[in-house]
């Protein structure tokens, strides 16, 4: 497995099931050729970052892990600001609490890179559409992975609350993850202000996250059923893939007339399927209803 790929699965792990990518923004490999592999060029202005982001690409493709781990400690060693670098080394650390101070270190030179391209993390929105904030953006959104999945829930979920109002766009899908913190810690005021704030998504993955929260809140009450009514409406495909999670998909994807409504039910249920077995009912409350 590719380290692109295990660094999806290992986002996946923490927060179950993650579609979405964590973006790295990167040179492409053409520099390799330019810059060579001395190094001497890195000391110029700007060629160490460029350099650097060869090492990273070069480590998200390698298919060993310490190969990733060696590149990426060759890109720190050569751009001390390369916050992707330290995610790399992060994600394959042996346990959260041994990748705790490297997410640490990633988000202190993501800070470096906003400062070296004149970006300030203050206002609301200020790195929408931002590139240059990408690392930035990833190694928060890791630092708070990490918390999380060390149990330290309250302040992860400042994390992820932190990228959402610096980031509409959210690249690095931080409501997907607070969601997830907040339905596993039952913190229903969380995703109350959550589901407030994102309340023009009408998509039948988020619609199913607020019939969980109806749920969690109430049971099996009109107000979850309602919410889960519209959810169905939707989207069915979600529900059933969650009821019948081994169920196998058509042969000829190109073929589907429900290609995009599967599509969602899957990237739904790479987040969100433990957390429906895990409140005590709610498959079964999908079953019923």
């Amino acid at each position: 497995m590719s380290q692109k790929s295990r660094r999806k699965r290992l986002h996946a792990e923490h927060a179950s099931g993650n579609p979405v990518a964590i973006r790295i923004f990167r040179t492409r490999r053409p520099f390799e050729a330019v810059l060579g592999s001395s190094g001497e060029l890195g000391k110029l202005p700007g060629l160490a970052e460029m350099q650097a982001r060869v090492l990273v690409e070069r480590a998200e493709e390698a298919e060993d892990a310490e190969e990733a781990k060696k590149l990426a400690k060759e890109a720190v060693n050569i751009d001390p600001d390369c916050a992707q670098a330290y995610a790399i080394l992060a994600d394959n650390a042996e346990s959260p609490a041994d990748a705790l101070p490297l997410c640490e270190k990633a988000l202190a030179a993501g800070e470096r890179q906003l400062q070296r391209a004149g970006l300030r993390p203050e206002g609301e929105g200020s790195l929408s559409n931002e590139e240059a904030a990408g690392g930035y953006l990833e190694a928060r959104a890791l630092l708070g992975v990490c918390l999380k999945a060390l149990g330290r829930v309250e302040e992860s979920l400042l994390h992820f609350a932190h990228l959402i109002r610096l980031d509409f766009t959210d690249r690095v899908g931080a409501r997907h993850h607070m969601a997830e913190a907040a339905l596993y810690s039952r913190k229903i005021d969380v995703l109350d202000e959550l589901l407030k704030f994102y309340d023009w998504d009408r998509s039948g993955n988020w619609l199913y996250v607020q019939a969980l929260t109806e749920f969690l809140r109430g049971g099996d009450c009109w107000k979850a059923r309602k919410a889960l009514n519209r959810a169905r409406a939707r989207n069915p495909l979600i529900a059933e893939i969650l009821v019948a999670p081994d169920q196998n998909p058509p042969k000829d994807w190109e073929e589907d007339p429900y290609l995009l409504q599967r599509l969602e039910a899957v990237f739904h249920a790479r987040w969100y399927a433990p957390i429906w077995e895990e409140v005590e009912g709610a498959v079964e409350w999908l079953r019923k209803h």
